[in-house]
């Protein structure tokens, strides 16, 4: 979403940045360091478009062809100071159109993390956000209708306490809130972590966690406050080329009178490739949420594009999952490849659990540069929900074909042309659609355009 160009070395870091993203969401607090590349470079980027659509509200029938048309640009904000680590990372669109039943507005995506150090490798706060759009209705396909804003931010002290050459212990607290702009499933949340970390060699850590999380509904009448406690071990070793981390503990939630345990076990594998190419693979069982699944989701969106697909339930829900991605930059040649596989089970009631699914999504893109100006690429998703309680399953997929070329070095255009379907008829939300897109890009700054972008989906 948010272009790099990437360098033989920054492609092996901005990997080992989203594991470690991963990883701080699963640990909590106790983990809220933010990696960040050691160049601090900055991208920015603007971009006006216009498309062509044959089917505006994607809908089985009464389709409405019709023009779409937009500004944006996306951004990679970094700070990497004694004191301040931030980095802000983001898409942004405002769309309309010339049919009045379409619902345009605002849309993009936006996450940031920052670590302020009153006392350098002592005491610190972080603060955490995020903003953009998810499913009103998550097993109907992403329009203008069925879209809902959502914020969500978490903020608190870390004090870190040296016990000794190999040992530390780190202490944090924090409180969180988020919000949503059409469910009633907002919420705010108190958590309270500590970590003993043991050095055992050079590359190699080994860490005791334990957390204690209050969730309190703005709604009482409508949602059970709940409690969760978390605690688990973690073992991480860095190599010249593979890193691994590996957590497994145990989490107990206790909603009212009820008590619910879930076992945690998380297994991160990232592998660099020869000197052009990253190989990640994951495992996961925990328990995780809306905001959770959101900052892992966030980058499959693209500029002027729409919702994340997450589960918007209220609550907790146990999440299982398995994901593998590839990636490979060269001077001419970009691969991105990944699939995963997911299993979310609510935990709380048999109205949430209703929201129970299977979901299986794949991505695929490839940009090659037949000169230093011009640049063809192909990209493809698939996306297969069941939700199981309810007899409820769709099958959507998008495929299409990208032709860039740059003018100058921070100036260039982009024609783009993609089909989309979702299996079914009216009931499942099944609709085709055929896209052709123009867009005007700018970079700002003294990082060259990128066009290696694929276009959002409106």
């Amino acid at each position: 979403m948010w272009k790099n160009v990437c360098s033989r070395s920054s492609l092996y870091k901005a990997a080992l940045f989203g594991a470690a993203v991963v990883s701080c969401i699963a640990a909590g607090p106790a983990e809220a360091q933010v990696p960040l590349d050691e160049n601090a470079k900055q991208q920015f980027f603007v971009a006006g478009f216009g498309e062509h659509t044959d089917n505006l509200n994607r809908l089985y029938d009464n389709k409405i062809a019709a023009l779409v048309y937009g500004v944006g640009g996306g951004f990679d904000l970094n700070a990497n100071r004694r004191r301040v680590q931030a980095r802000l990372q983001g898409d942004l669109a405002y769309l309309d159109s010339d049919e009045d039943s379409y619902k345009g507005g605002a849309l993009g995506n936006v996450i940031g993390r920052a670590n302020l150090a009153a006392i350098p490798n002592r005491v610190n706060w972080f603060v955490e956000g995020a903003y953009g759009q998810v499913p009103v209705d998550e097993r109907l396909t992403d329009t203008p209708l069925n879209r809902q804003r959502f914020t969500s931010y978490r903020t608190g002290p870390e004090v870190i306490v040296p016990l000794s050459v190999r040992d530390l212990l780190r202490l944090s607290g924090s409180y969180s809130a988020t919000d949503y702009g059409a469910s009633l499933d907002d919420y705010s949340r108190i958590e309270e972590s500590i970590a003993l970390r043991h050095l055992l060699t050079a590359s190699q850590t080994l860490s005791l966690l334990g957390t204690t999380i209050s969730t309190q509904y703005v709604r009482e009448d409508v949602f059970a406050d709940y409690h969760q406690d978390r605690a688990f071990l973690e073992w991480s070793a860095n190599g010249a080329r593979t890193n691994l981390l590996v957590q497994a503990g145990y989490d107990v939630l206790r909603i009212q009178s009820d008590r619910l345990g879930s076992n945690l076990f998380n297994v991160r594998v990232t592998r660099k490739v020869g000197q052009l190419s990253v190989l990640i693979l994951q495992v996961d069982q925990q328990l995780s949420d809306t905001s959770a699944a959101f900052a892992r989701r966030i980058d499959l969106v693209g500029v002027g594009g729409g919702a994340v697909n997450v589960s918007t339930g209220p609550g907790l829900f146990r999440e299982r999952s398995a994901r593998i991605s590839f990636k490979t930059v060269s001077s001419q040649l970009e691969i991105n490849l990944s699939s995963s596989y997911e299993e979310d089970r609510y935990q709380d009631s048999t109205t949430l659990q209703a929201n129970d699914r299977d979901l299986i999504l794949s991505n695929l893109s490839v940009f090659y540069a037949t000169t230093p100006s011009f640049t063809v690429g192909v990209f493809g998703d698939m996306t297969n929900a069941d939700y199981v309680l309810q007899n409820f399953t769709y099958t959507e997929w998008d495929a299409g074909l990208v032709l860039s070329y740059r003018f100058a070095r921070s100036f260039g255009l982009q024609l783009s042309g993609a089909r989309s379907k979702r299996n079914g008829g009216p009931q499942t939300g099944g609709f085709e659609e055929n896209v052709a897109r123009l867009g005007l890009y700018y970079a700002v700054g003294a990082t060259p355009l990128d066009l290696h972008e694929r276009p959002g989906r409106r």
